[in-house]
């Protein structure tokens, strides 16, 4: 009946434009723009979104630029590293419908920043797979990880996916470490530079490690957001679908390995990893919907793994309208 997981790419990018003017519309309509998280003001999502809530106009001009390229992104990764036995282009609708389905506005843009980094970070750890020379890549997604953290401060938990990947990838070897240590280390060097600049022009006096201590509590305490505790109940049919599915497709993941590649196989225990670590940060008291273009980006490899490995049927069916009615549910009852 719906079988999205085997339309072309133009059907489904007239899907994800469909989708997006669905959820950011309906959010612009509703009037009432997602507030700023709680962060300290030397966090570069800050200044995000000093810009956009002021312009929120360029916002959503930026939103639709941000989240294409961050669905695309990730829909190359799993069509390109076969991580199904089936090329799909669901990924970019799936990373629409969690990035967006419930939380919209331009303030949620510093979190779809953090997610394009991490897109690039994994697709780096990806790349580095049986490298002789792998150093780039490792050094790369390790500066990519610290770049979303400098932007999303709670994205500082996500540093540990660089040495799962170095060891589901690499084969131990004390100098990689070192690189990734080095590229976290640049990343705050820069980081550190910009923070001086910035505080000589504006004649500041806060001292640099009262600003990195400060990037730290962001990272653990909470935001301007809605609490995960406040969701509703059609927010949370939404998550016992996704769970459901997720569940799904990890059964298809166990059985099909065999047939994948190994590192498509190690591909995809990354970005499960990527989906435990986001998943435990929602545990945390900074945990907040504004998070869930993070969580989008594993969920878009996980989820139409299951769609790829099974025919088109009732299930399957029941289970697209599962994912795609309580978002859209949400739009109507907020513009209702």
């Amino acid at each position: 009946m719906f079988d999205l997981t085997r339309h072309n790419i133009i059907n489904t990018m007239a899907g994800f434009a469909v989708l997006f003017i669905l959820f950011w519309g309906g959010a612009a309509a509703d009037a009432q723009l997602v507030p700023p998280s709680g962060v300290s003001g030397y966090a570069a999502g800050v200044w995000i979104d000093g810009v956009f809530l002021r312009l929120p106009e360029l916002g959503y001009i930026t939103a639709f630029i941000l989240l294409f390229a961050c669905a695309y992104r990730i829909m190359r990764v799993f069509i390109r590293f076969s991580l199904a036995r089936e090329k799909s282009y669901m990924p970019m609708l799936v990373c629409m419908l969690v990035s967006s389905g419930f939380c919209a506005g331009p303030a949620l843009l510093k979190t779809i920043v953090s997610a394009f980094f991490l897109i690039l970070a994994t697709e780096k750890l990806i790349r580095s797979y049986k490298k002789e020379r792998s150093n780039g890549y490792i050094f790369e997604s390790a500066v990519m990880t610290g770049l979303a953290a400098v932007v999303y401060p709670p994205c500082v938990f996500f540093f540990l996916l660089v040495p799962v990947g170095l060891l589901v990838f690499r084969l131990f070897s004390v100098r990689e470490w070192v690189i990734a240590l080095a590229g976290f280390a640049v990343t705050a060097f820069l980081y550190a530079y910009g923070i001086f600049c910035f505080r000589l022009l504006s004649d500041a006096r806060v001292p640099l490690g009262d600003i990195f201590w400060g990037l730290w509590g962001d990272a653990v305490r909470g935001g301007a957001l809605p609490g995960t505790t406040d969701i509703s109940v059609i927010q949370w049919l939404f998550a016992i679908a996704v769970t459901v599915v997720m569940f799904f497709s990890l059964v298809s993941f166990v059985r099909n390995r065999r047939y994948m590649e190994n590192r498509s196989e190690k591909a995809m225990v990354l970005y499960l990893a990527m989906l435990l670590i986001q998943t435990a940060m929602f545990l945390l008291p900074s945990h907040s919907l504004d998070q869930l273009p993070l969580l989008a980006v594993p969920l878009s490899v996980v989820v139409p793994v299951y769609f790829c490995h099974t025919n088109p049927g009732f299930m399957t069916n029941f289970l697209y309208l599962m994912l795609f009615v309580p978002p859209l549910l949400s739009v109507i009852g907020r513009l209702g």
